[in-house]
């Protein structure tokens, strides 16, 4: 037994050799390897005094003489010095209710550390835990890692004077590694781990704790207190140059400046707003916990305190506010606001639908001082910059000091009927109306979230695309633009670079580039604004794009692997209201109040939240049908008829053998482009050089070299009986056999 497999973990496994066996063998094993082993009784207490075997391993004959008591059932490998500085991260899930700390905890280490991950041994315990061993120059006693915040143990360690049960005791299992192989990591990896673990901790320690001003406390909300409350920690962080890797329910995970590819060296806790840090090389200090205006303090103001006092307050922070959807800085209802050096105006317009919408127009500081006096200028607030936080629910006008470009949503939801807003849902999104509700809760709850590219295609004319888009412009205001295509391909993109919402009417395009700068734009995270006649400057961007086309199958070419279209073909309306307008406009209080109540966007199966397969429908699949080449249907119609004429089930042939056979006299099409068209298209790869008959030809007279391409008649004829029992052949592009894609 040269290893401990896999298979020999698991109880049903044991048929033929009896536990207790089975258990002595590989305790034997194990001490071959270095580990001091106990025997443990099934309550996982030893069952002998044990004291001695921190120090010293157990002999071979001990161990056949301990290991064969009828009160043994379960391995004790000790931790420490004694095995070669063994030390056993222990992640109990019993405790976890959130039911993916296991999981999420090995991923983290995984993303961190790859190369350690995969060489640690890892086991499976009871309860769904885990158990990571590896050796280590520098390791400690036992130490509580992380626990919940009732103090039950989530992550621990078991160190010197230590030990945890291993397999094959009844419910351990190795999941990856031998105990032939436990690796030796460096101290600064050790560290890494161990300050992933500690993010777990609902408990996390602070550091010092920060010296409040008497306005602070006399206030009874002060500037630290409301920062920690409602600060945005996560934007701060982004504008210092870290970067978010992923999020969960409970967490943002981020990777520190300078850093590349996707490893995480911090956390915050959303619910315990605490920003965890466990990784080196930056202002913070690793295995520390900061709660928000400490991060404050640490990146704007260099750690004084008193500076972070001072210039959270000026940002509102601690003030009495009127209302919680009143801006701090807009506490004096100002009409007029200076973001770095240039002047604006708070203007009111009401558009189309009845809705008032505010909009900050550019304005001189002289014409506010001719209207007003010069002293005037001193009550106006302040912003050291743009910025965009898209947010429906929560809204904030300032953040950080910075002028929030995203416009306050201007509905509230409230219950009541929602007739037509179902009737137009039903109508547009047909067999996928629960995924039309998700698309548009997903706008409303979630603006700052990538959405799949919508596409409303028909061929005919008052379809009710228009009314549709006119439906969302109600609800979404300024935050949502109609523009052309015309501007979609602009340089200048100040038209839409701050909208939430993007619609492109009569949607044609004909240039893959303007395809691909559509794609790019749907998944981008920020984008340079070039307005007119003015520098560029960089903002985040989250729109989402919406587009409306006669053309049905030919909008835009989408290749097969595309996942980012959510495509609807939509028909004739089968219910005649000629006041649908101002129906859905007095319906999107109950709409949105009915769009609250959904459950959650699951948002692990997708970052859009929508799988690939929930968007595929017919209409999907026609236009991507239609996006293939030319030159992929030509060859198909070709081998669909070679392989009826010659009934084979495969044939060779390279790019050249190809061309030789059906382009001879076609100089448009060369064998580059059939490669690229067997690759791209066809999805397939060469074969190894060999001998070969391009086309199954007389192998004795027509032979050659090369690396050829297997293709077969499955991929272009599928084969089925009729009624009477005869083949019937047939070839249906729409749905390719799953070997092309």
């Amino acid at each position: 037994m040269d290893q401990v497999k896999k298979a020999d973990m698991h109880p049903n496994d044991r048929k033929e050799v009896p536990m207790i066996n089975n258990i002595k063998e590989s305790s034997k094993l194990y001490a071959s390897q270095g580990l001091s082993v106990i025997p443990v009784k099934s309550d996982k207490r030893p069952a002998i005094q044990w004291s001695q075997y921190q120090r010293a391993m157990m002999t071979q004959e001990r161990i056949d003489q301990v290991f064969e008591r009828s009160d043994v059932t379960a391995i004790g490998v000790v931790c420490g010095p004694v095995s070669g500085n063994l030390e056993v991260i222990d992640v109990d899930c019993k405790y976890d209710d959130t039911g993916t700390m296991g999981d999420e905890f090995l991923s983290m280490i995984n993303e961190n550390l790859p190369y350690v991950y995969e060489q640690l041994l890892i086991t499976k315990t009871v309860n769904n835990g885990y158990h990571l061993y590896y050796r280590c120059s520098t390791i400690a006693g036992n130490q509580k890692l992380a626990s919940t915040a009732t103090n039950n143990v989530l992550i621990e360690t078991r160190g010197e004077g230590g030990y945890v049960i291993a397999p094959p005791s009844p419910g351990y299992s190795i999941d990856q590694g031998s105990f032939t192989d436990i690796p030796l990591i460096a101290e600064a990896e050790r560290e890494v781990i161990l300050g992933i673990a500690k993010s777990f901790d609902c408990q996390p320690t602070q550091v010092e704790q920060i010296n409040m001003t008497r306005q602070d406390i006399g206030s009874g909300n002060g500037s630290f207190e409301d920062f920690n409350a409602q600060g945005d920690v996560v934007n701060l962080l982004i504008k210092h140059g870290w970067s978010v890797t992923k999020e969960t329910p409970d967490r943002v995970f981020l990777k520190r400046p300078g850093k590349d590819g996707q490893d995480q060296g911090a956390n915050f806790h959303k619910q315990m707003r605490v920003f965890f840090v466990f990784t080196s090389s930056t202002v913070f200090q690793n295995d520390q916990g900061y709660n928000p205006s400490q991060v404050y303090t640490i990146l704007e103001c260099n750690g004084d305190f008193s500076i972070a006092s001072r210039q959270l307050r000026q940002m509102g922070y601690g003030a009495q506010q009127s209302s919680p959807s009143v801006s701090r800085a807009e506490n004096k209802a100002h009409p007029y606001i200076r973001v770095g050096v240039h002047y604006y105006k708070i203007i009111s317009k009401v558009d189309r639908y009845g809705l008032n919408h505010t909009e900050a127009k550019p304005w001189t500081r002289q014409a506010i001082v001719d209207d007003h006096r010069t002293s005037f200028l001193r009550d106006i607030p302040t912003y050291d910059d743009f910025i965009l936080m898209p947010d429906n629910v929560n809204y904030k006008r300032c953040h950080l000091g910075c002028y929030n470009l995203y416009n306050e949503f201007a509905h509230e939801p409230a219950e009541g009927p929602v007739k037509w807003s179902h009737i137009l849902m039903e109508h547009v999104f047909g067999e996928q109306f629960d995924l039309g509700m998700r698309y548009i809760q997903m706008l409303y709850l979630h603006p700052d979230r990538m959405a799949p590219i919508l596409v409303l295609i028909s061929e005919k004319r008052q379809t009710g695309k228009t009314t549709f888009i006119n439906w969302l412009n109600m609800i979404f205001g300024n935050n949502m633009v109609v523009i052309g295509i015309n501007d979609l391909v602009s340089d200048f993109n100040q038209i839409y670079a701050t909208a939430n919402i993007i619609a492109v009417e009569e949607t044609l395009i004909e240039k893959n580039i303007t395809t691909e700068k559509l794609k790019a734009l749907a998944t981008a995270k920020y984008v340079t604004v070039n307005p007119k006649h003015v520098a560029q400057y960089k903002l985040p961007f989250f729109g989402k794009f919406i587009l409306t086309s006669n053309n049905e199958d030919r909008f835009a070419r989408v290749d097969e692997e595309e996942i980012r279209f959510f495509i609807r073909k939509v028909g004739i309306p089968q219910h005649i209201n000629h006041n649908i307008e101002a129906d859905l406009k007095n319906e999107i209080p109950a709409f949105l109040y009915e769009l609250k109540m959904l459950p959650p966007i699951d948002f692990s199966v997708s970052r859009m939240g929508f799988t690939r397969e929930e968007l595929e429908n017919d209409a999907l699949r026609a236009v991507k049908k239609e996006s293939r080449s030319s030159l992929y249907k030509e060859l198909v119609m070709f081998f669909t008829d070679f392989f009826n004429e010659q009934g084979v089930e495969d044939v060779f042939a390279t790019p050249v053998d190809i061309k030789n056979k059906w382009f001879m006299h076609n100089n448009q099409i060369t064998g580059s482009y059939i490669a690229y068209v067997m690759k791209n298209e066809f999805k397939l790869s060469p074969e190894k050089n060999q001998r070969y008959s391009p086309f199954g030809e007389n192998f004795q007279l027509n032979t050659k070299t090369g690396t050829p391409y297997r293709i077969t008649r499955n991929m272009f004829i599928t084969d089925s009986v009729d009624d009477s029992g005869g083949i019937v052949k047939t070839n249906d592009l729409s749905k390719p056999k799953e070997t092309l894609f």
